[in-house]
C-alpha cells in the first residue's frame, strides 16, 4: 500500500520524460533538415569562384552536416533547460512537506 503511490509517480516521471524526449528529438530532426536544406540551396547558389578553393561543394557539405548534427544533439538535452529546476523544486518542497523544516 505505501508503495503505490512512489511506485506510480515514478511510472508517470518516465511516461512525462519519455513523451518530451520524443518530442524533443522530433524537433530537433526538423530543425536539422531545415538547416541542412537552407544551406543546401545557398550553397548551390555559389558560384566556385566565389567560393575559393577552401570551400569547395564537399566541404561545405561537410561542414552543413556536422553544424546540423550539432543543433540535432542540443535539441535533445534543451528540455533539461527547464526541467531540472522545476525538479529539485518539487523534490526539495516534498522534503521539506514530509520531513519539516
Amino acid at each position: 500500500m505505501y508503495c503505490s503511490g512512489p511506485l506510480s509517480r515514478l511510472l508517470l516521471f518516465l511516461i512525462n520524460t519519455h513523451t518530451h524526449t520524443t518530442s524533443f528529438v522530433a524537433l530537433g530532426q526538423r530543425v536539422r533538415a531545415l538547416l541542412i536544406s537552407l544551406i543546401y540551396r545557398k550553397s548551390m547558389e555559389l558560384r566556385v569562384l566565389d567560393m575559393g578553393v577552401e570551400n569547395s561543394h564537399g566541404n561545405i557539405m561537410n561542414l552543413m552536416s556536422n553544424d546540423a548534427q550539432k543543433f540535432f544533439d542540443v535539441m535533445q538535452t534543451i528540455q533539461m533547460i527547464w526541467a531540472a529546476p522545476l525538479q529539485m523544486v518539487l523534490a526539495s518542497g516534498l522534503l521539506i512537506y514530509l520531513f519539516g523544516w
